[in-house]
């Protein structure tokens, strides 16, 4: 038997199953709508059929996404990863730091008494620098993220508390409920479970969903998992 992860630069040969694109939906379990549009954000998440998760995502200045994930290859405990809008967090800092130093050499130092254009260059720093502070405030948010199982990959990511903090707790809740029902109406073996998450971002990768990078690196992260091997070598191309 070969390990999968001695042969990292290789791709496996994928079991055949039914392609989601073609798939027809019916039922829909649950959905959530987040929309922001001071961010410019805007989200809608469907979950059809206990199966599969179809999202709708418009960023502003970035291109619409409209894809669908099986719920099975997701990590059923999300992640909640903070975002910063550090060019904001930088300006509002060194913004901060030049005010302090203005205020110093024109008030505190005693070399010179402020004329009327420094202490208006003072006003103009604090007030760049509190319309930073806003913006790194309006720019930075929480989000919580859904990876696929082995490859690490986010593929569902949900604005915190949106649109209101009772409605995302429970959409959160019946979402990991899906996922691990999904898991188990899947009931893939391990080698048939890498299979069928390597073809699931494999197929979000020539969506352009996913970029070939993080493909890649997903793979590598796969390959790695020797809880996952292949008894034919042949299935390696």
């Amino acid at each position: 038997m070969e390990n999968l992860h001695q042969s990292s630069t290789h791709e496996i040969t994928l079991f055949s199953d039914e392609d989601p694109a073609n798939v027809v939906l019916n039922q829909i379990d649950i959905e959530i709508v987040q929309s922001s549009k001071m961010r410019g954000i805007y989200r809608k998440i469907t979950v059809f059929d206990g199966t599969y998760c179809q999202q709708s995502i418009k960023i502003k200045h970035q291109k619409k996404l409209n894809f669908r994930v099986d719920l099975a290859f997701l990590y059923p405990l999300p992640v909640r990863v903070h975002h910063i809008a550090w060019k904001w967090a930088y300006c509002a800092s060194g913004l901060t730091v030049l005010f302090a130093a203005m205020y110093w050499i024109g008030w505190l130092s005693g070399w010179f008494t402020p004329s009327i254009y420094y202490l208006t260059a003072t006003i103009a720093v604090v007030s760049v620098g509190a319309i930073s502070l806003l913006l790194l405030a309006h720019n930075s948010y929480d989000k919580v993220v859904f990876r696929s199982q082995h490859g690490g990959v986010n593929l569902v990511e949900l604005l915190y508390k949106y649109p209101d903090k009772k409605s995302f707790k429970k959409f959160i809740g019946q979402f990991i409920l899906k996922i691990k029902s999904a898991k188990k109406n899947k009931n893939l073996s391990p080698s048939k479970f890498l299979s069928g998450e390597l073809k699931e971002l494999r197929r979000l990768k020539d969506e352009s969903v996913i970029s070939a990078a993080v493909y890649e690196a997903a793979k590598v992260e796969i390959f790695h998992n020797e809880s996952y091997q292949i008894t034919d070598p042949r299935n390696l191309r």
